[in-house]
């Protein structure tokens, strides 16, 4: 072929082979411009279908002008009826060819993998999907570009099937699950294959291995890969979390949408702490060093002096807060300015948010929401829903906290805007105001509670590269779907009150619109148990525990023990976790509750009363804890005292059937069945 001219192509030399067919370098002797033509196996297009097949998909393709795409210039047939694509020749290597030399650095492969994302949000967008994404088909230009090519080429090798050798055409080792099942396909499935190029360009090795073809089919189907941390040291867990969703066995707990691969990737880039190693030219000579070392050399004598300096006089100006000092905070109701009642969720969602971002750092000591109303039951006002300025210094004063939060927000067209302000409880003087917008109620949790995270921690005296420590943004530690957060919140608020059913069915929406949800997993494993559905609740403790890096740290322990208990079988595991969880959250009244729990199911009664005791202390008003001591004392055999319990739950929750239940089954127990029917009947 070296040589030929076809049509108005002049081969000049072979580039390249593979599956898909014969690449050669070629000049387009009429527009004077160096292409790259691919010839494509006889058997792609034997047929008049496979070839109309092609043309069709080829067509769709070079509507695709990307700069993260091959650009395909046309179509052309030689003498004897073999199709081939012209496409724009670039010089540099294959993203195989670069890996093949040893792993990548990391943030040159975050780099890279967002480049490949840009080319297939924009061919997603079009409705192209690519079906063979892998190394050799993403070419790194000697610029540093990653062009994504042979596009439209793979859906037709999959209408083919078979290869010379009868096997699937393409690598293997990049095919999604639903690929390797022969299953429909759609744009998840180039999301599953940049998820394992990624892989490799950090360790160097694919996630899914074996000896043979359906060894590796075998992987992809049923094994997990190493975690990259294992492989690597210097890993962000950010972007662990990216290549675990890329790689979710199941389309519908992977990334939906390419964009949201990119947003998710664009971030960890931008905050690497790595240095990016661009090669620098090697053709500075022994003088220019010598011309510039003394420049370089005094600019940075003068930035130690000024380094030393701020040291010196930091202390005069700036108090750090050290982690033995956490600063005690208040988050309360948010007020809604945007004359929509829809949005009044937000009064309680956008504090809760807050206070889990905020609860990340070591250096806060963090009033959680049910705290606070624990506290307006101990005021009397339990039935205040909007906890307004006057309210909020009265439970700091109460819990001996400095600095209290409160804010407001509005929405402008599609602008939606959240105002705070950090108060000095003391003096109520302004320690901080600041606002963060972004495009509707989404961008609440893409990034304004980060945003206003980071301000309400300065206003505290905190620098923001302590407040940064945490790397976590809400998102990672919560949900990225502010509909399936709401849904959450409404089935917590249902389960609080003993309506299983009511929050199984909230959390399970919230689960379907963001399936790595873990919190909400958790509590829907607790309705399920609720309402005797072990096998739902195990499944859902399951869930919760693959997804507990995406849950704050008390919830991530809080998911540890209930998967310690109810999955690995080890009271003894959950029982520790629990102790530890008291320790270093001594006000959070459910850690001593479930330690209450925990002896009750052991029979050790006096134990169980005596932490329950503990958790009254905490909230006098608690209607759990009376129901599980009058179970307590009735297996005693001491029905007055659980008598006298009941009485006190059905008193702070009047109105609630869970007492009536209890009053029914403590009556069973004893003999006392028409008071049982009728407490049952209630």
């Amino acid at each position: 072929m070296i040589g030929k001219t076809i049509l108005h192509y002049k081969i000049l030399e072979k580039i390249g082979a593979g599956g898909m067919g014969v690449v050669y370098k070629a000049e387009d002797i009429e527009l004077k411009r160096t292409v790259a033509l691919k010839f494509l196996p006889a058997e792609l297009t034997r047929s008049d279908e496979a070839k109309n097949r092609f043309l069709h998909e080829a067509q769709a393709a070079s509507s695709l002008e990307h700069n993260n795409i091959c650009n395909i210039h046309e179509i052309g047939r030689t003498e004897d009826d073999q199709l081939f694509v012209v496409m724009a020749c670039y010089e540099g290597e294959t993203l195989k060819e670069k890996i093949e030399r040893g792993p990548l650095i990391i943030d040159e492969a975050v780099e890279i993998a967002i480049q490949i994302s840009q080319g297939l949000v924009k061919a997603h967008e079009k409705g192209m999907i690519h079906r063979d994404i892998k190394p050799s088909n993403i070419f790194i230009t000697t610029d540093g570009i990653a062009k994504i090519i042979d596009f439209g080429l793979a859906k037709l090798a999959g209408k083919t099937v078979l290869t010379k050798e009868g096997t699937t055409l393409g690598t293997v080792n990049y095919m999604s699950p639903e690929q390797s099942r022969a299953e429909g396909t759609d744009h998840r499935t180039d999301i599953w294959s940049l998820g394992t190029v990624l892989y490799e360009m950090i360790t160097g090795q694919a996630p899914f291995k074996g000896e043979y073809e359906q060894a590796v089919v075998y992987s992809i189907m049923n094994e997990e890969p190493e975690p990259l941390t294992s492989l690597r040291t210097g890993m962000p867990m950010d972007l662990e979390q990216i290549v675990s969703k890329t790689l979710a066995k199941n389309p519908d707990e992977r990334y939906q949408h390419a964009d949201d691969l990119l947003v998710d990737l664009k971030h960890v880039f931008n905050t690497l702490e790595t240095t990016r190693k661009i090669p620098t030219t090697k053709i500075e000579t022994k003088t220019k060093e010598q011309k510039y070392f003394k420049k370089y050399f005094l600019a940075a004598a003068a930035m130690v002096l000024v380094i030393v300096a701020f040291f010196l006089i930091k202390p005069f100006f700036i108090k750090e807060i050290t982690p033995g000092e956490a600063k005690p905070i208040v988050v309360i109701s948010f007020k809604n300015q945007t004359g929509d009642r829809t949005y009044d969720y937000l009064q309680e969602a956008i504090p809760n948010l807050l206070i889990t971002r905020l609860e990340q750092s070591k250096y806060l000591q963090v009033i959680s929401w049910e705290r606070i109303y624990d506290l307006l039951k101990q005021m009397g006002k339990q039935d205040v829903e909007v906890i307004n300025q006057d309210v909020g210094f009265e439970i700091c004063r109460l819990e001996g906290v400095e600095a209290i939060v409160l804010g407001s927000f509005i929405k402008a067209g599609d602008v939606f805007a959240t105002d705070v302000k950090v108060l000095d409880v003391k003096s109520k003087q302004l320690l901080k105001s600041a606002s963060s917008k972004g495009e509707g109620v989404g961008s609440i949790l893409q990034n304004q509670i980060d945003d206003l995270s980071q301000e309400i921690a300065q206003s505290v005296y905190i620098s923001e590269s302590t407040i940064k420590e945490s790397k976590l943004r809400i998102s990672d530690v919560t949900t990225s779907s502010m509909e399936a957060y709401h849904y959450f919140l409404r089935g917590q608020d249902a389960l609080d009150k003993m309506y299983s059913e009511d929050a199984k069915n909230f959390l399970e929406k919230a689960i379907q619109l963001d399936s790595t949800f873990a919190l909400a997993s958790l509590y829907l494993a607790w309705a399920n148990d609720a309402l005797n559905e072990d096998e739902a609740r195990d499944t859902n403790y399951e869930k919760a525990k693959i997804y507990a890096h995406r849950a704050g740290e008390k919830d991530s322990l809080y998911i540890e023990a209930y998967y310690a208990n109810r999955i690995e079988k080890n009271p003894e595991k959950r029982l520790a976790i629990l102790q530890e969880m008291a320790k270093r959250y001594p006000k959070e009244k459910r850690v001593f509750y479930d330690l209450g729990l925990y002896y009750q199911e052991r029979k050790q009664y006096e134990e169980a009363i005596s932490i329950y005791q503990q958790v009254l202390k905490l909230d006098p008003s608690y209607g759990p804890v009376f129901n599980a001591l009058a179970y307590v004392y009735g297996d005693m055999s001491q029905f007055d005292k659980a008598d006298e319990y009941l009485k006190k739950y059905e008193e702070v929750i009047p109105g609630d059937a869970n007492p009536y239940d209890s009053y029914a089954e403590l009556y069973l127990r004893t003999g006392r069945f028409e008071k049982a029917i009728s407490k049952y009947k209630e």
